[in-house]
């Protein structure tokens, strides 16, 4: 028999306080809960550096945690958050939080550890018994895996040297998903690993058994402590800049919200950026698509696809208006509302605007009107010739 994935379960022994027993030699399935107020669970890092090292510092270490939350998010859909605050609490059994921290205090043998609480329910509704929940989970690590090595934080690979940290998150928030070990080394939740190895890629059985978890999890519950699924990012209307005659380009800031980071596409998906901000764009169509990050299944298209940059357009005028879009210099073509510099057979407007003309070199026109607040200043090199 091969198994793909296993899940973590709750032995009858274990009693809840007025609950019935169901028999000996039962086991209960545990659910994921809606323990932080928004569906699921949020994890803080630890700052304090008493007991081995401050966590929230190490910026290489949270980065390969990013990476591995967000690995599972994108399979299940599971609802883990990361908080932006980091805590003083550290590893409490059963306390109803979820911390990541540095602790040099782990069983023998052991790279790592997820501790996960649980509570039981037979409150009314619950007809088949007690239903066991998970009320918070502390990933405990060593700040150094073993004598002699050192982690492995980078997204390459680890040398003979080195454990893979990325990976080695990713198995320990397996188990604060519901999953425990097999026995394949092809697996991230097999039951060990060794130098230089990674496995940052979940199986098919293990995506099954992680949607599967987050399945039961999120229907309705008699103890009303059910999971919400993360859901697609929703896009709403982007800001939208367009050229104008001091400006060739345009912009599209992209407007979604999720619970998670996003990235942000305006070729539909064939490249993204973390950035929900696109400037320099020449005019043309834009095709608007947001994910999760580094996540090419859970993505969201915006719905009035495409977003339009329109080219800016001089508009011709039989009066010659100054309009000073780039500059204060009067020879410039981009400084007049039909995009060229008068000539001897043009009648010249100029408005009060924040930028007024300099003429620098010899002009005729037909004629020139000035309105009221308009300095026009002619250098020793220009000259003004009307000719009616």
């Amino acid at each position: 028999i091969t198994v793909g994935w296993a899940e973590i379960c709750i032995d009858d022994p274990l009693r809840v306080s007025g609950c019935a027993t169901s028999g000996s030699n039962i086991r209960h399935r545990t659910q994921l809960a809606n323990q932080n107020s928004g569906g699921g669970y949020t994890f803080s890092y630890n700052n304090v550096t008493s007991a081995a090292a401050d966590f929230s510092a190490n910026t290489a270490a949270k980065d390969a945690f990013v990476r591995a939350i967000g690995t599972w998010r994108c399979a299940s859909l599971v609802n883990f958050v990361i908080s932006n605050t980091a805590t003083s609490v550290g590893y409490v059994s059963n306390d109803n939080n979820s911390v990541v921290l540095f602790d040099n205090t782990l069983p023998a043998n052991a790279l790592a550890q997820c501790v996960t609480g649980y509570n039981g329910s037979c409150s009314t509704g619950c007809t088949s018994g007690i239903r066991w929940f998970q009320t918070g989970m502390d990933v405990r690590v060593l700040t150094v895996p073993a004598t002699g090595f050192t982690w492995n934080y980078a997204t390459g690979a680890p040398t003979g040297s080195q454990y893979d940290f990325e990976t080695v998150m990713l198995h320990e928030l397996g188990h604060g998903h519901g999953l425990g070990h097999v026995i394949d080394a092809a697996k991230t939740m097999h039951y060990a690993i060794s130098n230089g190895v990674t496995r940052r890629v979940l199986s098919t059985q293990e995506t099954t058994g992680a949607s599967f978890k987050v399945s039961h999890s999120t229907a309705a519950q008699c103890n009303g402590s059910a999971m919400t699924a993360l859901t697609n990012p929703v896009i709403s209307a982007p800001t939208v800049t367009q050229p104008t005659c001091a400006l060739a380009t345009g912009t599209i800031v992209v407007n979604a919200t999720s619970l998670v980071p996003l990235e942000y596409s305006i070729n539909n998906g064939t490249t993204y950026q973390s950035s929900n901000t696109f400037s320099g764009l020449t005019p043309g169509s834009y095709n608007i698509r947001v994910r999760f990050v580094s996540c090419n299944t859970v993505f969201s298209t915006y719905a009035s696809n495409p977003v339009v940059i329109v080219a800016y357009n001089f508009t011709p005028t039989a009066t010659d208006t100054w309009t000073g879009c780039v500059s204060t210099d009067w020879s410039v073509a981009g400084n007049w509302m039909d995009g060229s510099a008068p000539t001897s057979a043009d009648s010249v407007t100029i408005p009060n605007l924040a930028n007024d003309p300099v003429i620098s070199t010899a002009i005729t026109l037909k004629n020139l009107t000035l309105q009221g607040g308009v300095t026009l200043r002619v250098t020793p090199t220009g000259s003004v010739t009307l000719i009616p």
